[in-house]
C-alpha cells in the first residue's frame, strides 16, 4: 500500500524560501516568487545544508528582492548564519522601508549579542530582541526572529536557547512598506559571514515548529 507524505505544517502560512545553493546568478525563491539578484562580490561556499550566500573578498556581496509586506497578525524570519568576525556586525536577512533604513531585521550585532528588531508603523520606535548567545568564527548558528502578535513583542532564538523577548512592544503594529528584502546584509553597509537557508513565514511559528527547522543543528530543507 501506498503512503501519502504529511504536509509540513511550516509550509503553513510559508511566504519565501531560499536555499543559496545556486553558485552564480540569481538565488531563487523554492516556494513563491521572490527570488533574489546577487550585489557586489556575491559568491558561494559550502553550507549547512548544500551551498551558502558568501560575500566574496573583500566582503560586499549579499542579495536582494523585491519587497516582502510583513502581516499584523504576527510573522517568523529564520536562517543560517556563519560567522568569520565575531567583532563585526553580520547582517543575516532584512527588510528595508528605504533605501538607508530598516522596518525589520535579524542581525549578528557584535560578540556575542544577535538581534531581531520590528519598526513600528509609526516610524517612531523598534521592538528590539536581544539573544546573548556566545558567538564564534567558522560555526553554523540557527538564528530565528518572530514577531507576536499578542504582546507585540519581537523574539530571537539561537540555536535551542530560550527565546530572548523585547522589554519594548509596539504602538500600533509593525510597519508594512518595505524598500527591498535582503539577505547576508545589515542596513546599507555590513556585510560578513556566510548566509545559508533562509525562510520567512507570514504568522508566528510554534516552539515545536522552529524546533524543527533546527533540527538538533542540522537544519531542516525546504519542503520540511
Amino acid at each position: 500500500l501506498s503512503r501519502v507524505s504529511e504536509r509540513s505544517p511550516i509550509l503553513n502560512g510559508l511566504i519565501s524560501y531560499w536555499k543559496l545553493d545556486e553558485e552564480t546568478g540569481t538565488r531563487f525563491d523554492s516556494h513563491g516568487s521572490n527570488h533574489m539578484t546577487p550585489q557586489g562580490n556575491a559568491t558561494h561556499a559550502p553550507g549547512i545544508m548544500g551551498n551558502a550566500l558568501d560575500p566574496g573578498e573583500p566582503a560586499t556581496g549579499y542579495t536582494t528582492g523585491a519587497p516582502i509586506l510583513i502581516p499584523e497578525t504576527g510573522f517568523t524570519v529564520w536562517a543560517w548564519k556563519k560567522l568569520s568576525d565575531i567583532s563585526a556586525r553580520a547582517g543575516i536577512v532584512q527588510g528595508l522601508r528605504d533605501g538607508t533604513n530598516t522596518s525589520w531585521y535579524l542581525v549578528h550585532y557584535q560578540q556575542n549579542t544577535w538581534r531581531f528588531g520590528v519598526r513600528d508603523s509609526s516610524v517612531i520606535a523598534d521592538s528590539l530582541a536581544i539573544n546573548t548567545t556566545s558567538s564564534a568564527v567558522d560555526t553554523w548558528f540557527f538564528v530565528c526572529g518572530r514577531y507576536n502578535p499578542a504582546t507585540k513583542k519581537a523574539e530571537i532564538r539561537v540555536n535551542n536557547s530560550a527565546w530572548a523577548v523585547a522589554n519594548n512592544a509596539l504602538a500600533n503594529g509593525p510597519l508594512q512598506t518595505v524598500f527591498v528584502t535582503e539577505i547576508g546584509r545589515y542596513i546599507n553597509t555590513y556585510t560578513v559571514g556566510l548566509t545559508d537557508s533562509v525562510g520567512i513565514s507570514g504568522r508566528y511559528l510554534s516552539d515545536e515548529e522552529v524546533d524543527m527547522l533546527y533540527n538538533e543543528g542540522a537544519g531542516l530543507e525546504y519542503p520540511f
